[in-house]
């Protein structure tokens, strides 16, 4: 029988709650999770690594550990590719591809994006299709495969979507905040909302688990706020930051925003 090809699923373990490891063990692969870089580290063989952390520190840890590794003489075996679907900054992002180049460890980059009917669409970097082995665990993982060309711009264009998304989800729970305010029945008004053309998907105006899972991730958010700090755009910042919901699922305070100002 033909051995099940390897994956070490490195970070967090799911995706707007589809759980990672149950639709790549679907597709055929032997995965094994590790919470951290040192864990995976410690576990044997040459398997393709799928990095899904929080933030750029752990993204960091795991390319330290792999690396690391390799430089010794029994490193020689250890995995050389890293599929990273981690919702970092761009800039986080290509500083840690050219870490792992150094030491001779292929860096490929991807994002997922949630769809309303609770499937995955992944956005990969045109050299991680280009890479059998990537392209193989990326199309495993999401319904449809996207091609976003050069490096990075999977990251990018995941910034941009959550962005779109973490506007409109501001506005709209505000809205339902105003609604309080005035003395309205919020119930009342996502009822009305849902039948006509204010429904939007984005509040979960369904009130179903799979509308719920379209809500920004907070570590997604954090990125974009990250980015727009990165890219010195103060306007997009600000209207995210300013909110306080979405300032509290970033983990981000009104304070930030007067770090980032026009140049």
């Amino acid at each position: 029988m033909a051995e099940h090809p390897r994956v070490v699923l490195a970070g967090r373990h799911d995706h707007q709650g589809t759980p990672l490891a149950d639709v790549l063990v679907a597709a055929g692969y032997a995965v094994r999770a590790a919470a951290s870089g040192e864990g995976v580290a410690s576990l044997p063989g040459d398997a393709t690594i799928v990095a899904h952390f929080d933030d750029a520190a752990g993204l960091d840890a795991l390319v330290d550990a792999v690396t690391c590794a390799r430089s010794t003489t029994a490193g020689a075996r250890r995995s050389s590719l890293i599929v990273d679907l981690s919702p970092v900054t761009p800039r986080a992002y290509v500083a840690a591809r050219e870490r792992c180049g150094a030491a001779g460890v292929a860096l490929v980059g991807g994002a997922l994006l949630a769809r309303r009917d609770g499937a995955m669409r992944v956005l990969a970097d045109g050299e991680a299709l280009a890479s059998e082995d990537a392209a193989a665990v990326l199309r495993a993982i999401g319904t449809d495969v996207v091609d976003v060309g050069a490096v990075g711009n999977a990251k990018r264009a995941a910034i941009v979507a959550t962005s779109i998304r973490a506007v409109n989800w501001a506005v709209d729970l505000e809205s339902m905040r105003l609604a309080q305010a005035c003395g309205l029945e919020v119930p009342r008004i996502v009822e009305l909302l849902a039948r006509g053309s204010g429904h939007h998907a984005l509040l979960g105006i369904a009130v179903g688990a799979q509308e719920q899972r379209t809500h920004p991730h907070p570590a997604a958010l954090r990125a974009v706020l990250d980015t727009a700090r990165d890219a010195n755009h103060p306007a997009l910042f600000a209207c995210l930051a300013m909110g306080p919901l979405v300032a509290n699922a970033a983990h981000c305070t009104r304070d930030d925003a007067h770090e980032v100002r026009p140049s």
